[in-house]
């Protein structure tokens, strides 16, 4: 087939698919006057041009496109969206084939203009954070896969999965605390069962906080093994009466709300007639303790006191003296300072007190006790 530019009709108006045009066919010398619609002609040539109005294209190859006028960077979405809470929207089943987490999202309600990002998709229901929504009917709603659309704050709070962050700043304030994001369930008071690989996520020292029984509750992490935390610390409760939520844990020396400090009741030197107080606090594995005893008669000695976390297996020696311990008399009114010297060794549950001549404290040693005396000690330790 062939054609002469020149001998192409002159229209007033763009041609379309009905219009005839004449052309010529050549087969070897004869020639043959045809008409053709300009449909046909566009098609052989390869050059179809169509405006798309309303069109559904499936599964398109766009090769080299060229945007002939301003674009926002938005796609208008054409499903409905209702609102649900403040931070979540329903959406026609299949969510998941059509959003994404980190998807940026735009839309109208009550005529105000809200923005905010996708940070969960779930079948028939999207979480989103940025801007509240508002128990209003959404229109105008847009999604955008790209940086910055236009209009939309890149400051907006945005969840971050499998991301890395190259020299971030961070504006705002931050509570110390990390999202555990994971089920704690009961073993004991003081054993939290968690997801296996707990090794990877957690270690000695870690800070810990969730909330049982509408209290929030605090402990130090004192073992880690691949599905069981021990803690130190509050007691943890029987999840079966009282499911944990609201669950974090930090390295930070100091996040919001944390004690710090935690009492423990020690058991030890005798059965009756002697009220034993204490306190502890970690930094990394270091154990710091707090030890009073308060003596309201005679004694029959038992047992050395009781720590508040096993001793580590790493303590060089075989016995380490970390501290000091003093003992008031009531009889001579006096307090003598250095009296005593705790002393623990490596993997020990208790603490020695041992007086300046190296023998350790007895019912006698190092004074006869009686009511109104007392000791105090104050040591660390690694643990």
């Amino acid at each position: 087939m062939s054609l002469r530019l020149d001998q192409l009709p002159v229209s007033a108006t763009a041609p379309v698919d009905t219009d005839i045009l004449p052309t010529v066919e050549s087969v070897s010398t004869t020639h043959a006057h045809k008409s053709k619609t300009w449909a046909t002609f566009m098609a052989a040539i390869g050059a179809y041009t169509q405006i798309l109005t309303n069109k559904t294209l499936t599964t398109p190859t766009i090769t080299t496109p060229t945007i002939n006028a301003p674009w926002d960077g938005w796609i208008q979405v054409t499903e409905t969206w209702a609102y649900a809470s403040a931070t979540t929207i329903t959406v026609p089943t299949g969510a998941a084939t059509r959003w994404c987490v980190g998807d940026k999202w735009k839309l109208t309600s009550n005529g105000v203009v809200l923005y905010g990002y996708i940070s969960a998709v779930a079948n028939t229901q999207l979480t989103v954070t940025g801007d509240a929504l508002t128990n209003h009917t959404f229109t105008a709603v847009a999604v955008c896969k790209m940086k910055s659309p236009l209009g939309f704050d890149i400051t907006k709070a945005e969840i971050l999965t499998n991301k890395q962050l190259y020299t971030p700043t961070f504006y705002g304030t931050w509570d110390g605390w990390i999202n555990a994001n994971e089920t704690w369930t009961y073993t004991s008071a003081t054993s939290i069962t968690v997801p296996s690989g707990a090794t990877s996520r957690y270690q000695v020292s870690d800070k810990l906080k969730w909330t049982q029984n509408s209290t929030v509750y605090y402990a130090y992490i004192v073992e880690v093994a691949s599905t069981t935390l021990t803690i130190a610390g509050n007691a943890f409760l029987n999840t079966g009466t009282y499911p944990c939520t609201l669950n974090y844990y930090s390295r930070e020396s100091s996040p919001i709300g944390f004690p710090q400090w935690f009492t423990y009741t020690p058991t030890g030197i005798a059965a009756s007639n002697v009220t034993l107080t204490g306190r502890f606090m970690l930094t990394s594995r270091l154990c710091i303790v707090e030890f009073h005893a308060a003596f309201t008669g005679a004694i029959a000695f038992t047992t050395m006191p009781t720590l508040p976390v096993t001793a580590g297996a790493n303590i060089i020696g075989t016995v380490a003296a970390t501290g000091t311990g003093a003992t008031y008399d009531s009889s001579l009114t006096t307090y003598a300072r250095g009296g005593l010297g705790p002393s623990i060794i490596a993997n020990a549950t208790t603490f020695s007190l041992i007086t300046s001549a190296n023998v350790p404290i007895s019912a006698t040693v190092n004074l006869t006790w009686a009511n109104g005396d007392y000791i105090d000690a104050n040591f660390s330790y690694e643990i």
